[in-house]
């Protein structure tokens, strides 16, 4: 399965949380995901992983810091995390239906919160919402912007990334 790029933004705080997030299906590649947690990210990284069909981080230590925002299927927060080298991280209790993998951070620059509702687009999906320039998303107003409705859960909206299935 190839792997497709996208942009995080956080609706409910109008800010950007990611001009760059990969995705990985942690169902079919689970040491790739083992790799990432314990690695954390390359060093000066400004671009992301997107965990689907992830089940949950197991209690383990990370050898560089990075940020864990834990979504459920509709791309809303249920937990962010920003885990360090100096200690131990617990799982998450819930069942959360993926998660992004960020740069240190990126929660406390962005203000992502527990409730925010993110929109994740394919990075070439993004014209007319926010163009990205090298790393860096541009927000152009526009409809869709903000907590404007529809944006994020109509059935069918080209560039809206939605869970997979299964």
């Amino acid at each position: 399965m190839e792997s497709r790029k996208y942009v995080a933004y956080n609706q409910t705080r109008d800010s950007l949380l990611s001009s760059s997030v990969t995705t990985v299906n942690a169902g079919l590649e689970p040491l790739k995901v083992l790799k990432v947690l314990i690695e954390g990210l390359p060093a000066n990284s400004r671009t992301g992983l997107w965990l689907t069909n992830f089940k949950g981080v197991p209690v383990a230590r990370t050898l560089s810091p990075f940020d864990l925002v834990y979504l459920d299927k509709d791309n809303r927060v249920v937990q962010g995390v920003e885990l360090s080298k100096d200690g131990e991280f617990a799982p998450f209790k819930g069942q959360p239906a993926s998660a992004l993998v960020l740069p240190p951070k990126s929660l406390a620059t962005s203000k992502t919160r527990e409730g925010d509702q993110l929109d994740l687009r394919a990075r070439g999906d993004c014209r007319g919402h926010f163009h990205v320039d090298g790393g860096l998303a541009v927000i152009r107003a526009g409809p869709g912007i903000g907590a404007t409705p529809g944006m994020h859960g109509a059935e069918g909206e080209r560039g809206v990334a939605r869970q997979p299935e299964g």
